[in-house]
């Protein structure tokens, strides 16, 4: 027998074992063990050299790390399946692929990216509509956790059009991101304890020194000098949004009392999404005070986000002769309805005040 024979026989005998022994250790749960020991066959020599059979030993090998939280392996096998993806027409493969796709970025919490991928993956007409519910109630998650900003603000307006939002539990919440208005903690503890570990991952220190001010010491001892974690610091952010539509200007001190940090941490929050565009302000350090810019399409948009349609066509005509006057009207329908809200929450609350 030819000594190549010999070396493709050898190989295949040994890659029919190492299937078998991730196989085994699949069923044992050791997700991790059994992913290395599918991405160690050779798929360069015999049957085993075709895509179909490459991509599928590869998109195995990222569900199994993916099992064990670990998108860091699952990167790798994953840009070898993206190489050869394109040679499929097995819908279930590609399925798949887009599946652990949004997996991964949602582990590496890049939460934008994520939204897509899961909404997109609810309107698969392939999926069980269970399943298909399922995506979209993990595109809302993503979208939550997202940093606030623009992008995300487009994430939110498509997922609340969509009719079957209203069917996922955390539909109130979805509801009051896109609406820009305030989330209470009771909202906040519910939605925490339906998220995943990395989804609840500390956020590392700051390299950012905060000094401690006069003002941070006289705060209350619940004010925090960060966020904590992913979720703390997407509420904050969407909270300082919030405060941004109802407010013209607030202090750094009032901030930190609205977000439960010291007005130091507060002015850093507010600073650094000033410089990452997401927050239209300009912040007087020496004052202390932050003044909230409105631009036109944010009014526009707005008064939109609050079912306020027919003002659109007034703004058009008075924009030119008293822009002043149309946003201090907006503000006006922004803080009547914020006060709507307070005052169902407080008839739900208290009953006998209603």
């Amino acid at each position: 027998m030819p000594l190549n024979a010999v070396r493709s026989s050898k190989l295949h005998q040994l890659a029919g074992l190492r299937e078998k022994l991730a196989r085994v250790l699949e069923e044992e749960e050791d997700w991790s063990s059994a992913a290395k020991a599918l991405l160690s066959i050779s798929v360069d020599t015999g049957k085993r050299a075709t895509d179909e059979y490459k991509l599928q030993l590869y998109m195995r090998a990222v569900r199994l790390f993916l099992e064990d939280d670990d998108s860091v392996s699952a990167e790798g096998p994953f840009n070898r399946a993206s190489l050869i993806i394109h040679t499929s027409t097995d819908i279930a493969t590609q399925l798949s692929y887009r599946l652990c796709q949004a997996r991964i970025l949602d582990s590496q919490r890049k939460f934008n990216e994520a939204t897509t991928k899961y909404h997109n993956l609810s309107f698969a007409v392939e999926i069980d509509e269970e399943e298909r519910l399922i995506f979209l109630q993990q595109a809302i998650t993503c979208a939550i956790l997202a940093p606030a900003g623009p992008i995300r603000s487009r994430a939110l307006s498509s997922l609340f059009r969509d009719e079957r939002s209203a069917q996922t539990p955390f539909y109130a919440v979805l509801s009051k991101m896109f609406l820009d208005q305030m989330i209470p903690e009771s909202e906040v503890t519910a939605f925490a304890a339906s998220l995943k570990p990395h989804q609840l991952a500390k956020l590392p220190p700051s390299s950012v020194v905060i000094p401690e001010t006069d003002e941070d010491r006289a705060a209350p001892s619940t004010a925090r000098r960060a966020p904590m974690n992913v979720l703390d610091r997407a509420i904050m952010e969407h909270n300082l949004l919030s405060a941004s539509k109802l407010y013209l200007n607030i202090t750094c001190t009032g901030l930190g009392l609205l977000l439960s940090l010291t007005p130091s941490a507060a002015e850093v929050l507010a600073r650094t999404m000033v410089q990452q565009g997401r927050l239209s302000a300009t912040i007087n350090q020496v004052s202390g005070l932050i003044e909230f810019e409105v631009k036109p399409k944010e009014v526009e948009a707005a008064v939109s986000n609050v079912g306020i349609a027919a003002a659109a066509t007034d703004r058009q005509e008075d924009q030119v002769h008293a822009p002043a006057t149309v946003q201090w009207d907006m503000r006006i329908r922004q803080a009547n309805q914020m006060t709507e809200d307070i005052a169902m929450r407080i008839a739900q609350l208290h009953p006998v005040l209603a």
